[in-house]
């Protein structure tokens, strides 16, 4: 008896098994590959970035491309020699307070 209860086990295995290569396998379809169409945006995104691309490519002529050169060079020379400007005045300031300062304590 205990045989036959082991042969019936693995035969309902089987027979689920096979059932099941059954139920995944398609008949009669064609494969559909796993690589699905990519998603091709947003049109009014796609168009907005298209215009700022178009918008990046800057001056057109080379003494134009000169003229901003220029402009340029000469706006970070006056941002640094501002920035310098700047740390001398607040230096100045500091030395002041701190003479002013010196002055009240030396009558004590």
């Amino acid at each position: 008896m205990h045989r036959n209860v082991l042969y019936i086990k693995t035969k309902i295995k089987t027979q689920r098994a096979a059932a099941m290569r059954f139920c995944t396998e398609s008949v009669g379809s064609p494969a559909v590959s796993d690589e699905a169409r990519e998603y091709a945006g947003n049109p009014k995104r796609i168009q907005r970035e298209a215009k700022r691309q178009m918008q990046c490519i800057g001056i057109g002529t080379k003494s134009q491309q000169a003229l901003q050169m220029q402009r340029e060079q000469m706006k970070t020379e006056r941002e640094q020699l501002r920035r310098e400007n700047r740390e001398a005045e607040k230096q100045r300031q500091f030395d002041l307070k701190q003479q002013k300062r010196k002055e009240k304590h030396r009558g004590r």
